[in-house]
């Protein structure tokens, strides 16, 4: 099988072609995904423990928030605030939706993480040799999404 297309077909939406055999870009992984009718690229992070949008990105995609008392804290560093939540976001990533919470925070390199909290509540695994990412969301909207790694 090596050195042919593997297809896959999913629920949510048209089959795609993995090609097997083919060496894949290295870097992060990020997803399209839209937010209000607003197209954007989203980290995907299986070393972050939560989703978070940038301050700047929650008013550009105009999301409801609510100020809710918290805290974070990165490696090597002391925790700081988080003054509020952007709560039921509406995504879209491929032929998936559903809602997600994220806690808005100051960033610097990327404006949406989407952590563990997004992968454990929608089944969702990464593929990296293949640029794809599964999400099993309880079998009836499972589906395969491309993802673009820089």
């Amino acid at each position: 099988m090596f050195g042919t297309n593997f297809d896959i077909k999913y629920k949510c939406g048209r089959p795609f072609t993995i090609p097997i055999g083919v060496v894949q870009a290295k870097g992060v992984m990020f997803v399209d995904a839209m937010v209000n009718d607003k197209t954007t690229f989203f980290l995907v992070d299986t070393g972050v423990s939560h989703n978070f949008m940038s301050v700047q990105k929650v008013k550009r995609l105009r999301c409801r928030v609510s100020n809710e008392a918290g805290s974070m804290k990165t490696m090597n560093s002391f925790a700081k605030p988080i003054d509020r939540v952007a709560r039921g976001v509406e995504l879209h990533i491929s032929a998936w939706k559903g809602v997600v919470d994220f806690s808005m925070i100051p960033m610097d390199d990327y404006d949406v993480v989407l952590g563990m909290k997004f992968m454990d509540k929608v089944q969702a695994f990464p593929i990296p040799c293949y640029n794809t990412m599964c999400i099993a969301h309880g079998g009836a909207m499972s589906c395969m999404v491309p993802v673009v790694r820089q």
